[in-house]
């Protein structure tokens, strides 16, 4: 009887318990700041260590979630109460309902992170939801196509989830609604242009059945700028175009458009050299060929992606595992290293011959000067006196500073000049006072 009942209680010792492994830590509330420069949210516990998400904490969303840990941190991820692994980086697209527990062992503190990946309704007169689905590409004419169920198709130069070093052109089917953020701002794109601009760039893409509608992705017929769009504008003017149908007696209103289907396109373009690059994702349906630092041939972190560790240029070989489309090369500079700034002609903090000379182990390098709190030209060697900051930043974004106070002292000889001609000027009045002294 006893055998029977461990037997029966093994399985509930052993099962995956975040609730279990978080009894003796104390759990902290993260904010999750967005930063402008990846696009992604930062959740930095109170001893520095970090995890970086696609999305927010409790966000519900259509598209891709990934998220990338520290070192000196440890985490479990449940989908619908079952546990999962999940290895830093990777891609989650499946639907459901996820949370990860996040723990940092040598601080004792934890934090958890919630988010749900379902499908989206779209308020609209021709149909009232959108399954979102992750779309396999096909390889035509030097791109990579992909084309949903209903029968439209987008193609673009770089494959979803990508990162490139050149332009990327998208072309759509006319009757694609599409909406393209870039850093998370909604931008203006026509359909074949190409885009240079360093950033990360996010198309969410809905099709419905193929027939003819208003172009609202590429203008607007209010008028308005796209550039000043919004999420939940770009909502209302679906559910405005869907109700214009009705209330315009377009003969279009009796047919019945059938399924919608969306899905999200991400990219990012790299014109310099990366500072807060934390990981290279392979894009979905491609796989490591070969990887090399500096020229070197090195083992990436995983199977499906590498954690940068190291500054230096990174060269990545990816193979399409479908054999259509031919190897894509991808490099990647990263420097997190700031520049050092050396200070000649100072020790403690203050000139020791009245001139500072400045300079740095970087070229190229963007600088600024301050002189009392007051902004100046920035140069070489500075010689008046004042408390000055000069900081240098690298093409990365990798920024020092350094500061230093000029205290003007005369030299020697020229003190000895100045106490002897005041010396001189007191004999003299001395002399004049009584040359020209009266007695009454």
């Amino acid at each position: 009887m006893r055998v029977l009942v461990f037997l029966i209680a093994l399985p509930l010792l052993f099962r995956p318990s975040a609730t279990a492994s978080t009894l003796d830590y104390d759990r902290e509330e993260l904010s999750g700041e967005y930063s402008m420069e990846d696009s992604k949210f930062h959740h930095v516990f109170s001893d520095g260590r970090y995890f970086i998400t696609s999305v927010p904490n409790g966000q519900i969303t259509p598209g891709m979630v990934s998220v990338v840990f520290s070192n000196g941190l440890d985490w479990t991820l449940e989908r619908n109460g079952q546990a999962m692994a999940y290895d830093s980086g990777d891609y989650l697209f499946q639907t459901g309902n996820y949370r990860f527990v996040v723990l940092s062992p040598q601080s004792r503190i934890y934090a958890e992170f919630d988010f749900q990946i379902a499908e989206v309704t779209v308020q609209s007169g021709f149909s009232d939801r959108a399954e979102t689905v992750i779309l396999d590409h096909s390889y035509e004419n030097g791109a990579f196509r992909y084309t949903f169920e209903n029968g439209g198709s987008f193609s673009a130069n770089i494959p979803n989830g990508g990162i490139t070093n050149h332009g990327v052109q998208i072309k759509t089917d006319r009757d694609l609604i599409c909406l393209l953020t870039k850093d998370g701002s909604v931008i203006r794109y026509e359909t074949g242009g190409v885009l240079t601009e360093e950033g990360y760039y996010h198309m969410r893409v809905i099709s419905p059945m193929a027939i003819e509608i208003p172009d609202i992705s590429w203008a607007a017929d209010s008028g308005e700028s796209l550039d000043d769009i919004t999420q939940e504008e770009f909502e209302r003017m679906l559910e405005e175009l869907g109700n214009g149908w009705e209330d315009d007696g377009n003969p279009l209103q009796s047919l019945q458009p059938g399924a919608i289907y969306q899905t999200v396109f991400s990219f990012r373009i790299l014109t310099g050299a990366a500072r807060s690059l934390p990981v290279f994702n392979v894009p979905n349906g491609f796989g490591f060929g070969m990887v090399t630092l500096d020229g070197g041939e090195i083992e990436p972190s995983g199977m499906n992606y590498h954690r940068f560790t190291r500054d230096g240029g990174y060269l990545f070989v990816l193979r399409d595992k479908s054999g259509q489309a031919p190897d894509q090369v991808v490099t990647i500079s990263i420097d997190a290293t700031p520049p050092v700034i050396r200070l000649e002609g100072v020790t403690k903090g203050y000139a020791t011959s009245g001139a500072v000379t400045v300079t740095a182990n970087k070229d190229s390098l963007r600088w600024s000067a301050y002189r009392s709190n007051m902004e100046i030209t920035p140069r070489d060697r500075y010689t008046e006196s004042g408390r000055y900051t000069v900081i240098a930043v690298d093409g990365a974004g990798n920024s020092a500073s350094a500061g230093f106070e000029i205290t003007y002292t005369p030299p020697r000889n020229q003190i000895l000049l100045i106490i002897l001609a005041v010396l001189l000027a007191a004999v003299g009045y001395v002399i004049y006072s009584r040359r020209n002294m009266t007695v009454n």
